[in-house]
């Protein structure tokens, strides 16, 4: 009986058949995440972009202005990135006057696709930007 035992355990341990799809299902599920966590990192990415891109336009249409308020600079900011800020998702924008510089910045949050698997489903995306008055003369 034991060498009955031991032959089947040589010949398993020999035998290769089925190899693949057991290759297939150990690595399946680490493919998924990893394709998964790409497709959140390219979203994320054209997330950041898009803000960013609304950032510099407030930055640009508050030093357009001239000196102003930090209260009316930060109305045209909210404004200006709500209007360009495509994803339309909640935002959070800060204003800063500092001499002739005038700095913009936003945070917001962007939804995971597959962060569930690793325990968050938001990411905060943030964008800063600044621009200088133009001088009078």
């Amino acid at each position: 009986m034991e060498r009955c035992a031991n032959h089947m355990a040589k010949s398993f341990l020999k035998d290769r058949a089925g190899n693949i799809g057991l290759s297939f299902a150990v690595l399946s599920l680490p493919m998924l995440l990893a394709g998964g966590l790409a497709v959140d990192y390219i979203g994320l990415s054209v997330h950041r972009t898009s803000l960013q891109n609304a950032v510099d336009a407030a930055a640009l249409a508050v030093a357009r202005e001239g000196r102003i308020s930090e209260e009316a600079a930060l109305d045209i900011a909210i404004d200006t990135v709500a209007g360009n800020f495509a994803d339309g998702r909640a935002f959070d924008v800060e204003v800063k006057l500092v001499g002739d510089d005038v700095t913009v910045r936003a945070n917001a949050e962007q939804p995971l696709m597959f962060g569930g698997f690793i325990g968050s489903k938001t990411m905060p995306v943030g964008a800063v930007a600044t621009a200088t008055y133009a001088s009078t003369r």
